[in-house]
């Protein structure tokens, strides 16, 4: 431009309006140079003059101490540090942050899931945590995501995502029998039930517990535990219970044996809670019924022939009575009363 002096005017003032951007950009250097001075003028010193238009934009990035955690058990957590930098601090400016990928559930209680960090002037960094709760869930592994957004004066969003893999190391636990049904048996007999638990993973050690329910102390083997603690070793995935049931000749309803689990230890979830063995009664009252029930004794050399008949109730399992003859003369028999034994088979009832 051009600028007038009017007669007894020594001097002139004007204006240049220099725009704020975002730009991140080397500082620049705005020069005035005067030229072509009139009449009756020469260009003195200064001539030019000089303004360092000095940029003060910045990107701005995140970053997380750790990529990759364990999620880790119930009772748990793990702290997550995420650091925001901005490469340029001759400004005071704030950015936005959003957490996503996890639900409140996985966190602890009262974290934030969203906030803004405000930048003083000569402050380059801002830090925050995220607290990740443990649990006992099995779960696909989780990717928990903290994204930058909204950017203050002066800032422009650059590495705006820091991202952590929450993976999963819960496993499941479940229970087997090698049994569905047996039967209960006589007297001195007993049958050994095998319960088989098996775990989803093979690492670290852990536990879990088991109880009987459905049958009394009186109807296992004396020493038998009615519960227990079942641990697995680093490196083993399978564990065995043994349940010894005592037969007797009581008769009673069916019983359902049935081993429980509870109380899982760390990562470890019960997917099959109980097993159970119908403990079938298979014990039997029998009987005695004759035909006829009266006869006349008849004269020498002649006989009758009475018909006994033995009933039980339960045909599951086979066994036996033993019958003798009383109320007559032995004489009659060539000395001796007879008796005998009556075999009933499995599925036999008379």
């Amino acid at each position: 431009g051009t600028i007038n002096f009017a007669a007894g005017e020594s001097s002139r003032t004007f204006t240049i309006e220099v725009l704020g951007d975002r730009s991140i950009e080397s500082d620049e250097t705005l020069s005035v140079s005067l030229s072509n001075p009139g009449d009756n003028l020469t260009l003195g010193s200064p001539a030019q003059v000089e303004t360092l238009v000095v940029n003060d934009d910045g990107a701005v990035s995140i970053s997380v101490d750790q990529a990759s955690i364990e999620e880790g058990s119930s009772g748990t957590s793990t702290v997550l540090t995420y650091t925001v930098t901005r490469s340029n601090d001759l400004s005071a400016s704030s950015v936005d942050w959003t957490l996503s990928g996890v639900d409140a559930a996985d966190l602890a209680a009262g974290q934030s899931q969203s906030g803004s960090l405000g930048f003083a002037v000569g402050e380059s960094n801002k830090t925050f945590t995220i607290e990740v709760l443990g649990d006992k869930t099995i779960e696909a592994d989780e990717l928990l995501s903290v994204t930058l957004s909204n950017p203050g004066a002066n800032l422009n969003l650059d590495a705006a995502q820091a991202t952590t893999t929450i993976v999963n190391d819960d496993a499941p636990v479940a229970i087997t029998v090698d049994a569905a049904t047996i039967l209960e048996g006589s007297d001195g007999e007993s049958t050994i039930l095998t319960y088989t638990l098996v775990r989803g993973t093979t690492e670290g050690a852990n536990s879990v517990d088991w109880a009987i329910s459905g049958v009394d102390a009186t109807d296992l083997v004396a020493g038998q535990a009615m519960s227990g603690s079942v641990v697995f070793a680093d490196g083993q995935d399978t564990a065995t219970v043994s349940v010894t049931v005592l037969g007797d000749k009581t008769l009673e309803a069916s019983e359902t044996l049935t081993v429980t689990l509870s109380n899982p230890g760390d990562n470890l979830e019960i997917v099959t809670p109980s097993a159970s063995t119908l403990v079938t009664n298979d014990d039997a009252a029998v009987g005695i019924a004759v035909s006829p029930a009266s006869l006349l004794e008849g004269d020498n050399g002649s006989s009758q022939t009475l018909t006994y008949t033995l009933s039980r109730d339960n045909t599951l399992s086979a066994s036996s009575v033993d019958w003798a003859l009383t109320g007559l003369d032995p004489a009659r028999f060539g000395g001796s009363l007879p008796s005998g034994t009556v075999t009933f088979a499995a599925g036999e009832a008379t």
